[in-house]
């Protein structure tokens, strides 16, 4: 994460500090990098504040907010939002660095975040948003269909084969053998995992939370997949791991973006060896 210049959200956050957050009285004002549909900034070192680009913001902070009020007793800190205003939410800084800046994660640290991670899936709010167990399977079968038309077709027919493959095995998996969807934290990134002094100290952005296969949570760190007992949750984990690349490539084939789509392929290329 790191400082930007962001002159949308700079006149967005000024609106709401003069009109909505007077009280906070902010002399300094730290933006950091976002994703597709929010701009963040640190507010003297004390207060996030998440500001919705446009709808699909709006509508992903107004789901995050319901659920991490839910979400009591957590093992780690989460964002707990006590202000919103005009698609913008104000909570609390978590004190730490990153994951992501530390390199390989540390054992402590992944041994901590596998317990959140199982705190997290035996959830039951909220319960009203619940999934079926079907749902899953047909957004996974979606996304398979969507990528065979554009995606697939960067790759070798070999390449292409093992990934249409790993789709295959894991849609059967899922048809055939037991499980129940649980609650995921649905981004569980390096950018999303906050460490203090060697331990784990929170967890952020559950902006694309969902209900689903429980392997989904456990695919972006890397060494977590060790503590993995289940055989067959490491065979649709193996699959997980490729779909934000597959994201990665549909996002720079529609922006043009002809060597992030390379690096991307190759990166999906490596993790077929693994």
């Amino acid at each position: 994460m790191g400082a930007k210049n962001g002159k949308r959200g700079d006149e967005k956050l000024d609106g709401l500090l003069t009109n909505e957050w007077t009280d906070l009285a902010v002399r300094s004002i730290e933006w950091m990098e976002d994703g597709e549909d929010f701009e963040v900034a640190v507010l003297d070192g004390r207060w996030v504040a998440r500001i919705a680009r446009g709808n699909a913001g709006v509508w992903r902070l107004r789901r995050e907010t319901r659920l991490l009020a839910c979400l009591t007793g957590a093992p780690v800190e989460l964002p707990r939002y006590n202000r919103q205003a005009h698609g913008a939410g104000l909570y609390g800084y978590i004190a730490g660095t990153p994951l992501s800046r530390l390199g390989t994660p540390p054992v402590q640290v992944l041994h901590e975040l596998a317990h959140f991670i199982d705190w997290l899936h035996r959830a039951t709010e909220p319960r009203s948003w619940r999934d079926p167990r079907a749902t899953w399977p047909r957004r996974l079968a979606r996304f398979y269909h969507k990528i065979r038309v554009s995606g697939l077709t960067l790759f070798s027919a070999r390449d292409a084969r093992e990934i249409e493959g790993q789709f295959a095995r894991v849609l059967t998996l899922l048809d055939t053998r037991p499980w129940h969807p649980v609650l995921l934290h649905g981004d569980l990134s390096m950018d999303h995992v906050i460490v203090a002094q060697g331990h784990l100290a929170g967890i952020i952005d559950f902006g694309d939370w969902r209900w689903g296969d429980e392997a989904f949570d456990w695919c972006a760190i890397p060494g977590l997949e060790k503590l993995l007992p289940d055989s067959d949750l490491h065979k649709r984990l193996r699959l997980y791991r490729l779909m934000p690349l597959f994201g990665d490539i549909e996002r720079g084939l529609a922006g043009g973006q002809v060597e992030f789509v390379e690096r991307n392929v190759r990166l999906v290329r490596r993790r077929l060896l693994e």
